[in-house]
């Protein structure tokens, strides 16, 4: 289901590199998005009247959003399209830049900061299902193509704000960004790949009945759980407060403090192509051993059986 506004009879779907290409420019903006109240935070603290705990409860609100909506952004995926949700996450995403210079006060500030949190959600609902439908073959190497294009962000972002300085200059340019990706992609016909998802998920079945090592929802899904919130507490715990801690405690320049986040980003940024070599290697490692115990479990069924 599209909404009517994005709707055209007879269009030629896109090619599945473009439809990437959008998602990791959209990454790419978003990344950069996350850390702009702590790059900028000297002069939003003057902006909103406030002080560096009303700053930390700004930037709380993204993971409040986050957890607000992530269940209804999943729904909303799988009900009405991966486009259509992207969309949302894009618009989310234009409003929280935009509603960052309007704002006034940390309250202001605040409810705009729920809608990054919201972008967070739907993108995410969007943009992951979106690359695995189109790239069967190596889902979780354009998986982690999204972690790499934030990283590149975020690496660039502070040599950026070193250079230009004016928040006024950087926000409004991303906002113009992602205004004309939405554009793009309003007009973009996503398709539908819903053969080669019913495929994927039987392969999926299949593999886990035969394999006799099945996970468990106690132990497996309450370590990922654990894994997951420890993992994005350093994250965002580090590129939100890297640079204040640089600058308070240290007593670095504000230039330099803001630096250690491109850093950091860069480190990210190569251990995302490590990580998807890696996972690619294991996977068909795994793929051979697993088909070779199944050509050796159909012989001895056979030498039974004879």
């Amino acid at each position: 289901m599209e909404f009517p506004i994005v709707c055209k009879k007879n269009q030629p779907k896109a090619k599945r590199s473009v439809l990437a290409f959008y998602v990791y420019f959209n990454y790419f903006v978003w990344g950069s998005s996350i850390i702009l109240v702590s790059q900028f935070h000297s002069w939003f603290m003057e902006l909103w009247h406030t002080d560096l705990k009303g700053i930390s409860i700004v930037i709380s609100m993204l993971g409040l959003g986050h957890l607000i909506t992530v269940l209804l952004a999943g729904w909303f995926s799988d009900k009405f399209g991966r486009k259509n949700t992207i969309i949302i996450g894009t618009i989310s995403n234009i409003i929280f830049l935009i509603g960052l210079l309007v704002s006034r006060n940390i309250w202001m500030a605040s409810i705009c900061s729920l809608f990054l949190g919201n972008a967070n959600s739907f993108n995410d609902s969007g943009s992951y299902p979106l690359l695995t439908e189109k790239f069967p073959e190596k889902p979780a190497s354009m998986n982690a193509l999204v972690k790499a294009s934030m990283s590149l962000s975020q690496t660039i972002l502070p040599l950026v704000i070193a250079a230009v300085h004016s928040a006024y200059i950087i926000i409004p340019a991303m906002a113009v960004m992602l205004g004309l990706l939405l554009l793009k992609v309003s007009v973009t016909n996503f398709g539908k790949n819903e053969t080669i998802v019913k495929e994927t998920v039987s392969e999926q079945k299949e593999i886990l009945e035969t394999s006799t090592n099945k996970p468990s929802v106690l132990i497996d899904g309450v370590g990922m759980v654990i894994l997951g919130f420890t993992l994005s507490f350093i994250f965002y715990m580090y590129s939100q407060y890297a640079p204040v801690f640089a600058e308070k405690v240290i007593g670095s320049t504000p230039v330099f403090s803001k630096t250690l986040i491109s850093w950091y980003a860069i480190s990210s940024l190569i251990s995302v192509f490590i990580t998807s070599t890696v996972v690619r290697k294991v996977h068909r490692f795994c793929c051979k051993v697993s088909k070779r115990s199944l050509v050796f479990q159909d012989d001895s069924y056979l030498s039974r059986d004879s």
